[in-house]
Formats: structure tokens, C-alpha cells, sequence
């Protein structure tokens, strides 16, 4: 809920920004309930959990946008995309988050679609 305010209020390139700025020379250690640590697709599967069960927002771009600060905050170098597809009846959107050239915690296959609009490493 957080998130989407956060996006709704600041704009997506703001609150970019200011999270790029608090993440910067930070690194934190997130430790799963087992204490175990979560790799970046774990952190994607368990924030799509939460937002099946309405815990976070379920929407693409709030997800994406919080998985990409944990895992700024976790140290890993993630960047947050955003791409589009489609024509002039019919668009569509998506966001997600890639680290080291792949999408976390979702297929390739899923993101193929869609023409890379923007692009924001963690730091």
C-alpha cells in the first residue's frame, strides 16, 4: 500500500530517485523466517504472494518497484524496467525487475512482448 501511494504521489521518476539515493553505499542483510537468506527470485515469489493475498498491491509496477529496493537494500545491482507493447487501440504496460540480464522471479517469455520504455539501476 506503501509503494502505491508512494508512486501515486511522487511520481515513478521521483520516487525513484529518492530511493536510489537512500539505497546508495547501504547494504542490509534480509534473512527469510528461517533465517535463511532469500535470493532475488524467493523475494519475487514471496511479494507475489502477498499481493494474492492483498498484503501489498498486486499491480506490476508497485511489486516491481518494491522487490527492486529489497533487493537494492539486500546489495544486489537490480535495475527496475518499464516497456510497453501494442498499437494505437490497444496498450498495454508492464514492469518488472531484471538482475544481471534477467527478469526476476518471472519467465523470459513473459516480458518478450514488451519494448523496454525505461530503465533505473538500484544505484
Amino acid at each position: 500500500m506503501l509503494t502505491s501511494i508512494t508512486i501515486r504521489v511522487c511520481r515513478l521518476e521521483r520516487a525513484v530517485r529518492v530511493a536510489q539515493r537512500l539505497l546508495h553505499g547501504k547494504r542490509f542483510d534480509l534473512r527469510g523466517a528461517s533465517g535463511a537468506v532469500l535470493d532475488a527470485d524467493d523475494m519475487g515469489r514471496q511479494l507475489a504472494a502477498a499481493g494474492r493475498q492483498r498484503w501489498v498491491n498486486a499491480a506490476c509496477l508497485p511489486q516491481a518497484f518494491l522487490l527492486w529496493v529489497l533487493l537494492g537494500i539486500d546489495g544486489h545491482p537490480a535495475e527496475l524496467v518499464v516497456g510497453v507493447t501494442g498499437s494505437l487501440t490497444c496498450f498495454g504496460a508492464h514492469a518488472w525487475v531484471e538482475l544481471e540480464g534477467r527478469p526476476v522471479s518471472q519467465p523470459a517469455a513473459s516480458i518478450q512482448p514488451f519494448a523496454e520504455l525505461s530503465r533505473w539501476p538500484v544505484r
